[in-house]
């Protein structure tokens, strides 16, 4: 984000756009690992309800 806000700041044309373009590719990146990570936490919850499920469901049979 900090290049996104310093390409305002810059007097030449060309600099600003290298700016953008490397702020825009950071924002992917980040975006990309917090896809990454919030996915990976929803696979982890649906084995561990899936396990708790099975434990329950072989422990109330008996």
């Amino acid at each position: 984000m900090r290049y996104l806000s310093q390409r305002f700041a810059m007097p030449y044309k060309e600099c600003m756009a290298v700016l953008t373009d490397i702020g825009t590719e950071e924002l992917a990146h980040a975006r990309y690992a917090l896809r990454t990570k919030a996915g990976r936490k929803l696979r982890h919850a649906r084995e561990d309800f899936k396990c708790k499920a099975v434990w329950a469901n072989t422990h109330a049979a008996r």
